[in-house]
């Protein structure tokens, strides 16, 4: 006998409180056997219409029905109801977010294999064989409900040449938005508040239609925008803002490489005690700005992708501390960044829209950091700092 579709819907329904009862997903053999009649088990039925959600192994998503159900399927498929799902996947980020501040994922094995791995944990630790729920759909669905649950937001960065998206908390949106409210501004050197919802969406991808959210995000980085009153909006004066905001947002690097994924302009701030070049060290004590640096990627794309490749790509940060601290230690190998992280913190300005060559430039002749040479005419230490490149070049030859 097929069910009516009265008759259907009534159980279907039935289906979703036994799920939200059960808070877990339970196998769909099970709820055919507590629910339907063998020949009344829907064959092509759309769950998510009624709240439920399919779980699959790969083998099952791969196919083109994806979110129906055939009768072959019964054994390795699973409902849930959609609320336990959602509650479920915004668990699992909180607790992600216990020990950091953003989480960088991409479209790879490695961000499904992670997500996977949680929900398995939550739900499947007793299977005996590792259910495979990750696809590219069901990635994208995990993150819209993590954006549309509104505990957190998503930018897209680039990251090594290869588009990566950070998911931070929800604390973080006033930062987000003011970043690349910035950023537009500068493209167009004032912007009125109501246009930019729509700019937000078609540059960045972010849907953030209620303006009070908008205003916040300006009220609270007043120090970088200037609002009429038309309601237009305009930058600050760049130099006098970076130098207080350098001054104010030390981070130690530990946290920095893993909180800075854009572009932007940051200042390293000696910390430490002794300064390994002598000929510097009272000048560094008056000025412990010892370098501004600026980057097209990442922070990390920054500090670590030189030493995986060589030491021409290095920044003069790097190139100069490396030939310092190597002839200090009398070894050929050093690790500046253990050096940087005991010794220094580092204050970085992310913006989509890099700052301007001509303000990088204004903050080396308003520091003038002891490790900017080029373009620092100023520096009064470039000989010496040159002199002992050539000897650690020399060395390293030999």
């Amino acid at each position: 006998m097929v069910v009516s579709e009265l008759n259907l819907k009534q159980k279907i329904n039935d289906v979703k409180n036994y799920l939200d009862k059960e808070g877990k997903p339970v196998k769909l053999k099970k709820i055919s056997h507590l629910f339907f009649e063998k020949e009344e088990l829907p064959i092509q039925f759309d769950y998510q219409d009624y709240g439920i959600e399919l779980l699959n192994f790969y083998e099952i998503i791969r196919k083109p029905t994806y979110s129906k159900i055939n009768l072959e399927h019964i054994k390795e498929s699973y409902l849930i109801s959609q609320d336990v799902f959602k509650k479920a996947i915004v668990d699992i980020f909180n607790c992600v977010f216990l020990t950091r501040k953003v989480y960088v994922f991409s479209y790879s094995d490695k961000t499904l294999d992670f997500i996977q791995k949680q929900f398995k944990n939550l739900f499947f630790s007793k299977e005996p064989r590792m259910l495979e729920l990750c696809d590219i759909d069901f990635l994208n669905k995990v993150f819209r409900i993590l954006v549309t649950e509104n505990h957190f937001i998503i930018d897209k960065v680039r990251k090594s040449n290869e588009l990566h998206f950070c998911l931070y908390k929800e604390d973080y949106k006033s930062y987000i938005i003011a970043k690349h409210i910035a950023s537009l501004v500068r493209n167009s050197n004032k912007l009125h508040l109501d246009n930019i919802p729509l700019l937000l969406k078609l540059h960045f991808g972010l849907e953030i239609d209620d303006l009070s959210l908008i205003k916040n995000a300006l009220i609270e980085n007043s120090e970088r925008f200037h609002i009429d009153e038309n309601n237009y909006i305009s930058l600050t004066d760049d130099i006098e803002f970076l130098k207080k905001y350098f001054r104010e947002n030390l981070t130690p690097w530990d946290e920095a490489l893993k909180l800075y994924y854009d572009a932007g302009i940051y200042a390293v701030i000696f910390t430490g005690k002794e300064f390994p070049l002598k000929e510097a060290s009272e000048y560094v004590q008056t000025r412990p700005y010892i370098y501004i640096g600026h980057t097209s990627g990442s922070l990390s794309d920054e500090i670590y992708e030189p030493f995986l490749m060589d030491l021409g790509k290095c920044n003069e940060l790097l190139k100069y501390l490396k030939a310092i601290l190597t002839e200090e230690q009398k070894t050929k190998e050093i690790e500046v960044l253990s050096w940087l992280k005991e010794n220094t913190k580092i204050s970085f300005y992310e913006e989509k829209t890099m700052i301007d060559y001509q303000v990088y430039l204004n903050l080396i002749n308003e520091f003038s950091p002891i490790f900017n040479v080029f373009k620092n005419p100023g520096n009064l230490f470039s000989y010496t700092l040159e002199k002992k490149y050539e000897n650690f070049l020399e060395k390293i030859r030999k």
